[in-house]
Parts: structure tokens; C-alpha cells; sequence
């Protein structure tokens, strides 16, 4: 009786792997197929025949580094995804996949190593999704997002200029001729008096308000000095608006770079210490700004409540808002990258840019 139950209970395993290989063999939209602990081809779906191109008969048997890419194979990255599989149970990666032809997609791929009971790797499985449709969608939506805040910045500069050249002139007429009015009309009673020498005041308040304003949106230093002019007069006036102590660290010289990347560094600055203001609750913060080879580096620190890890990831769904994936899309732009480091005790921004070859070869003489 005890031989005959193991018996049916064994067939009921067998025939329940069977159904479950069958299943995945019939799935079309991700290529699910096994390797072999050395990393050859063991099983294959219909999903990697549509996808990567093979007959089952034509890979079976084969290295599956023939997916990756003639670079990634080069820098042994298929051996280095095996080994960081078998490590850490599972290894997820976007990258560049090679169909049988040779033309290349996107793959989402996730790979996941089978043991046996004694915990030993017998072989892997990997499941690739084609995302490329996606990736472009990304990509259209980055060169959307530059192209729009490249527009709002000749925007703020145009409107900082209408307001500096236009409004603000015409408010310096108007104090004149209330400063004139005033000398002209000794005579009047106290209350006119008044009322005049308020009028002065509120109109003297208003200049210096469009000034500051205009300054912000687009300050003239940032043209006509550079960016350490820029960020000088920045961080002083943003440290007097709010309070916050802020200890710059720039170079005492640094060459005049493209205009793009000084006004995105500047917009960098602003967006950070911005934020700090509205969220962190931290009294001071610390900027650096230095040349490292052929990189410029810049780092934003505060001492405040942190950022939790789950929008600095984006795995909440909300993410860190829209001024964190600006700064992030500079950087990008740019072709550089920006990191977030948090906990609750403070906040590290870190950005690094790739400098113009004009640059990083005056700061090699120098």
C-alpha cells in the first residue's frame, strides 16, 4: 500500500511538471528558457523562438552569451551575470540582446539560478521581455522633457529682460518723479507727506522686488561673468532670503563653459537649495563644486529630515516629484549622471558632468 501511494504520488509530480513545462513551452510573450550550470541552452520556448529567432533545435546545446552583445561579451559580462546570479539568487538587467539575424532589441532580462537540496546550482532560468517599444517611448519623453525646459529657460530669460528693460525702468521714471514731487511740494500738509514719502517707499519695495525677480529667473552674471559670479551672488541672497547657511566651495577660476551647461549647473543649485528650503528642515547646507580630470563635479548637502528610500527609488509610485526628474534630466542631457544618497540625518546630491575637451585640456596645461 505504502509503495503504491509513493508510486501515484510520484506520477502526480511528474505529470505536474509536465503541465507546468508544457505551459511555459506554449508562452509567446517572454522568452522563458533553461541553462545548464555552465550556461548552455537546455530548454526553449516559443516566446524566446519569437523573440530571439532561434529554432530550439538550432540553440539547444549552445552558450547563451550568443544573446549578448560582441561589447558585453568582450567585457565577459555573460560570466559575470552567471556569477552574480548564483550569489544573489536572482539578477535582473536591462541591456542590448542579439537576435539570430543580428539585429538588436531592449531586453528586460531576469535571471535565476535552480539548486538542488544540498543548495547547489544545477543550471539557471532566464526570462527576457522585448522592451524596446518602451525604451523609445522613454526616449521620446526625455527629448520632450529637454526640449521643454530648454524653452523655459530662454523663456525666463526673455521675461527676466521685459521685466529688468521694461517694468523696471519704468518704475525707476516713477521714483523720480515722486522724489521730484516731493522736493516741488514742501508746502503740503503732514498727511500728504506722508502718503508721498509711503508712495516712494512702496515704489523704491516694488523695483527692488522685479530686480530680485528678474535676477532669479535669469540673472545677468550667469552671461556676463560666468557661473562662480553666478552662484556667489545666489547662494548669499537665497542664504539672507531663508535663513539658511550655506557654505559655498567653488573654484576660485574656472574657464567659461557652454552656456547650456552654466545655466543647467546654476539651475541645478537653485533646484537643490529649493528644495532644502521647502523639505528638509535642515539650517544649513554645503555646496562644492570641483574638477575632477575630465569630469566637473557637484555635490549638495544638507543636514535635515532625509528623503525616504522609496521615492529617491521611485518604488512608492510617486518618486521624489518633478524637481528631482529635472535635475535628473539635466544631468542626463548633458551626458552625465546625478546620485541620491539619504538617510535621516542628512541629504547628498551628487551630480557628475563630463567636461567639453576644451576644457578638461586648459585645466591638463594649467
Amino acid at each position: 500500500m505504502i509503495e503504491k501511494a509513493a508510486t501515484a504520488k510520484s506520477r502526480q509530480l511528474t505529470a505536474g511538471v509536465e503541465r507546468d513545462r508544457l505551459i511555459l513551452s506554449l508562452i509567446r510573450d517572454y522568452a522563458i528558457y533553461s541553462l545548464d550550470a555552465s550556461g548552455k541552452v537546455a530548454s526553449w520556448n516559443l516566446g524566446a523562438q519569437r523573440i530571439k529567432g532561434y529554432q530550439s533545435r538550432e540553440i539547444i546545446g549552445k552558450h547563451f552569451s550568443c544573446f549578448y552583445t560582441q561589447e558585453d561579451r568582450g567585457a565577459r559580462r555573460p560570466e559575470h551575470d552567471l556569477e552574480k546570479a548564483a550569489v544573489e539568487d536572482r539578477v535582473e538587467t536591462e541591456r542590448w540582446s542579439e537576435r539570430k539575424d543580428g539585429s538588436r532589441f531592449w531586453a528586460n532580462v531576469i535571471l535565476t539560478p535552480l539548486r538542488d537540496e544540498k543548495d547547489r546550482v544545477q543550471g539557471f532560468i532566464s526570462v527576457t521581455r522585448d522592451i524596446t517599444d518602451r525604451k523609445r517611448s522613454e526616449e521620446e519623453l526625455r527629448k520632450l522633457s529637454t526640449r521643454l525646459m530648454n524653452l523655459q529657460d530662454q523663456e525666463h530669460r526673455r521675461i527676466a529682460r521685459e521685466l529688468h528693460d521694461s517694468e523696471g525702468q519704468s518704475l525707476s521714471v516713477l521714483l523720480m518723479s515722486l522724489s521730484k514731487l516731493k522736493r516741488c511740494c514742501a508746502s503740503l500738509d503732514e498727511e500728504s507727506q506722508v502718503l508721498l514719502s509711503e508712495s516712494i517707499e512702496i515704489a523704491n519695495q516694488c523695483l527692488r522686488d522685479i530686480r530680485t525677480l528678474s535676477y532669479l529667473l535669469h540673472p545677468p552674471l550667469l552671461d556676463e561673468f560666468g557661473l562662480i559670479s553666478a552662484l556667489h551672488w545666489y547662494v548669499e541672497g537665497f542664504s539672507q532670503r531663508s535663513g539658511i547657511a550655506v557654505n559655498l566651495k567653488v573654484p576660485h577660476m574656472l574657464n567659461r563653459l557652454p552656456a547650456e551647461m552654466e545655466t543647467s549647473l546654476f539651475r541645478l543649485v537653485q533646484e537643490g537649495l529649493t528644495n532644502i528650503h521647502r523639505h528638509s528642515g535642515s539650517a544649513r547646507a554645503s555646496i562644492s563644486l570641483e574638477q575632477d580630470g575630465k569630469y566637473l563635479n557637484l555635490r549638495i548637502e544638507d543636514y535635515g529630515r532625509g528623503i525616504d528610500p522609496s521615492k529617491i527609488n521611485g518604488t512608492n509610485g510617486h518618486g521624489t516629484g518633478v524637481g528631482i526628474a529635472g535635475m535628473r534630466e539635466r544631468a542626463r542631457e548633458l551626458g552625465g549622471s546625478m546620485q541620491i544618497e539619504s538617510d535621516k540625518n542628512s541629504t547628498v546630491v551628487s551630480v557628475s558632468l563630463p567636461l567639453p575637451a576644451a576644457n578638461t585640456a586648459v585645466a591638463q596645461s594649467a
